[in-house]
């Protein structure tokens, strides 16, 4: 069984970035089937989480049923082959995630200042990587790894002579810590490709990763290497080799090439696949992967090169022939040598074809900086070639070489382990996925950086939404006053109707007040009247029926009387005392108290009369005066 190993290499747990610990990508929950396509022959494995353990549960290849070539190419038809296999071998995929081969992914590491925000790391990437792409920027799905940290470095014996001085110590820049990112790149028909597959053959696809950081995975769960020991794994195939550097999950080194014979073999049709390694051909000089140039030597022999090549081995390990200083400098010397008589020697076994390869690419391992030595070699494959390819390269190599068996390694059952050397980097890819921190290349969902602001756009927007908002207050502002306009004029509406019915009230005292006024400003009409009550006869002979004045200071009488003697009497008095009398006619007009005769006088009051009432005496009221009961008729006194 395989289980997840909780190592950290000593290079992680130096990188003091918020990346650390944190989890990028959601981890598939349930069962996770990984399937990789290699050429007719689909492999597939199946792993599933109990508990803290991921367990591996299925391995299985299954023939595809693509007619030709034209048929690979066509993302439908390998769906449908694809789920056709799925229905032969009885699985439910569920959540499933797909490789890339080495072949169609550019592997370049880069060197970059350290960030705590990982799309601006994403950012540094993208820009740094996109000078060296031979496309299209738009056309890559680019994702990286922080490999590790490179700290300052410490300080250096002195060289003998003079001692520098404290201020060209001062003066003297120290260099800035950086970290190694390796960047995977593929195009994105590549991506789109296994997507159209994948929907094809009714598949939810959750990720889709890298083949060779599959192998790197499960060489972890196998635990071949302890601690941080740098392995080199060589995977055979029939018609191809892959070489592996791997430390701890993180990717080294990745190189895969071809065993054609024949120097005019088809190439690959992916536009990214790496060029296939014939006898003839030197390594690719594409600014995509790290330089593979190889020193050419004399032509020799083939077994010549072999003696060469052990000596120079076998003295690098005893420490000699060492370059400028460095350890290891003899073996790559002698590798050099191997490689470069190999372009005019042309083997034709199977053995000698990869033991070619691999000291060609631990040659050019050794050539990259930094350089971690190998502690290792390990190979793996189905091929059949596995012991011979492990004794030839026992025999060449001044380390250990060991033939690795998968399914022991990660205690499998028994019908699994047929095809677990096979499906390595299937099962790697698998475990991979079941991860806290998922793939560490993931093209379906790769670390992107930050979107590109429009500021232009921006500040469109946000004037557009300035308008808008001023226009929303305005229409606030003209909504509230309105409602107080409303209130205000239904206060007013509520005044006028109350008035409305108050008017006949205001009608009459505004006639009271007019009345007022109008005494006000003439004759003291009151003294008048008490002047009138005293000097006419009293009640038994006359009384009032109306009294009224004018603004031209006169007074309107109408006398009811029991005789006209009477009333020619009061005539006579009125002119006596000043008043101007114009007297009406009389007329009988019997009323029932007995009162015959009437008449009207207009009294023209002078504006020399004057009045004293406290010499007038007015007689007393008869004893039978009911003028002041209710209810009953009244007659005026004077």
């Amino acid at each position: 069984m395989a289980e997840r190993s909780n190592k950290r290499s000593w290079w992680w747990k130096a990188l003091h970035l918020p990346l650390q610990g944190k989890r990028l990508r959601v981890r598939p929950q349930g069962t996770v089937t990984a399937l990789e396509v290699d050429g007719n022959c689909l492999r597939l494995v199946q792993v599933s989480s109990r508990g803290s353990r991921t367990v591996v549960s299925r391995i299985s290849a299954e023939p595809l049923d693509l007619p030709g070539d034209a048929a690979k190419a066509d993302p439908a038809a390998l769906g449908k082959a694809i789920a056709q296999a799925l229905d032969r071998s009885r699985i439910r995929a569920g959540t499933v995630v797909m490789g890339v081969p080495r072949a169609s992914v550019i592997l370049r590491g880069i060197s970059l200042p350290p960030v705590e925000d990982l799309r601006e790391l994403a950012a540094m990437v993208h820009f740094q990587i996109a000078k060296d792409l031979p496309f299209r920027p738009e056309e890559a799905v680019i994702d990286f790894k922080v490999r590790q940290t490179i700290p300052l470095p410490s300080a250096l014996p002195a060289a003998k002579g003079p001692e520098p001085s404290a201020n060209s110590k001062a003066d003297k820049p120290q260099p800035a810590p950086t970290i190694e990112v390796l960047v995977a790149v593929t195009r994105r028909t590549v991506v789109e490709t296994c997507q159209q597959a994948a929907a094809a053959a009714g598949l939810r696809l959750a990720g889709i990763g890298l083949l060779s950081q599959g192998n790197a995975r499960c060489l972890e769960a196998c635990r071949v290497a302890q601690g941080a020991e740098v392995v080199a794994l060589v995977t055979l195939r029939p018609d191809e080799v892959g070489i592996d550097v791997v430390a701890q999950q993180s990717l080294l080194f990745s190189r895969g090439a071809s065993l054609q014979t024949h120097a005019e073999a088809e190439e690959p049709s992916s536009a990214l696949a790496e060029p296939r390694f014939g006898l003839r051909g030197t390594a690719s000089d594409s600014p995509a992967d790290a330089p593979w140039r190889e020193a050419r030597g004399p032509a020799r022999s083939f077994d010549q090169l072999i003696e060469s090549a052990a000596g120079q081995l076998a003295g690098a390990a005893s420490g000699q022939g060492t370059e400028s200083g460095r350890p290891g400098a003899g073996q790559a010397g002698a590798e050099a040598e191997l490689v470069g008589a190999a372009g005019q020697a042309e083997p034709t076994g199977f053995v000698e074809l990869v033991t070619i390869e691999v000291v060609r690419s631990l040659h050019s391992y050794g050539g990259l900086e930094p350089n971690h030595p190998l502690s290792k070699v390990v190979v793996v494959g189905a091929t059949g070639h596995e012991p011979a390819v492990v004794q030839a390269l026992q025999e060449r190599l001044n380390l250990p070489v060991t033939w690795l068996d998968v399914g022991g390694s990660l205690d499998l059952p028994r019908a699994s382990r047929e095809h677990a050397a096979a499906c390595m980097a299937t099962i790697g890819l698998a475990l991979g996925a079941t991860d806290p921190q998922g793939l560490p290349f993931d093209f379906l969902h790769p670390k992107r950086p930050p979107a590109q602001r429009d500021l232009r756009r921006t500040y469109m927007l946000m004037g557009t939404g300035a308008a808008a908002a001023l226009v929303v207050f305005l229409l606030a502002v003209q909504r509230h006053l309105i409602r107080q306009r409303d209130a205000l004029k239904a206060a007013v509406q509520m005044q006028v109707a109350q008035a409305a019915q108050q008017q006949p009230l205001y009608r009459q005292t505004r006639q009271q007040a007019v009345t007022i006024q109008q005494w006000s400003q003439g004759p003291n009409w009151l003294e008048h009247y008490a002047h009138l009550s005293a000097i006419l006869p009293p009640s038994e002979e006359l009384y009032l029926t109306s009294f009224s004045v004018s603004g031209a200071n006169v007074i309107h009488l109408t006398l009811q009387a029991r005789s006209g003697q009477t009333l020619a009497n009061v005539v006579k008095q009125l002119q006596a005392v000043g008043y101007e009398v114009k007297p009406g006619a009389v007329t009988p007009a019997a009323d029932r108290y007995g009162y015959g005769f009437r008449s009207s006088l207009e009294l023209v009051v002078p504006p020399k009369l004057k009045i004293d009432l406290a010499k007038l005496k007015t007689p007393a009221r008869p004893a039978d005066d009911a003028s002041l009961e209710s209810g009953r008729p009244s007659r005026t006194a004077r």
